[in-house]
């Protein structure tokens, strides 16, 4: 049987804790599959990008919660923002060093997969 009850929450994904940009998991261009954002929980990615540009995506089933992101360059400019209701959202941002910020809207939680690109 299903013990406790309630929504499902997604558990604790291999790169927490990664909750401020100081705490960044450094990655690599590539698809990262079983990514989760729990209760109260803040994904930071770390790509060093040496200025060229990068294109992160994450896709998830936006009826299981609404996920958003934001990128930043590593003194906390704003590099863009993504924030639709779709399955997806993406942002293109150049800069030596490119933090990626991946959050639940009002307290969502998700599993979601995050795709980065270098070009």
């Amino acid at each position: 049987g299903n013990e406790g009850g309630g929504d499902e929450t997604p558990d604790a994904d291999a790169y927490e804790p990664n909750e401020s940009a100081a705490a960044a998991a450094v990655l690599v261009e590539g698809s990262y599959e079983g990514l989760t954002i729990t209760s109260s929980d803040l994904d930071w990615y770390r790509i060093e990008a040496g200025g060229a540009s990068v294109t992160a995506t994450i896709t998830f089933p936006h009826g299981d919660g609404d996920l958003d992101m934001k990128l930043q360059d590593a003194d906390g400019t704003s590099l863009g923002s993504s924030t639709s209701t779709s399955d997806s959202e993406e942002v293109t941002a150049s800069a030596d060093a490119v933090l990626i910020h991946v959050y639940g809207y009002s307290g969502a939680t998700n599993a979601y997969t995050l795709t980065v690109t270098v070009d």
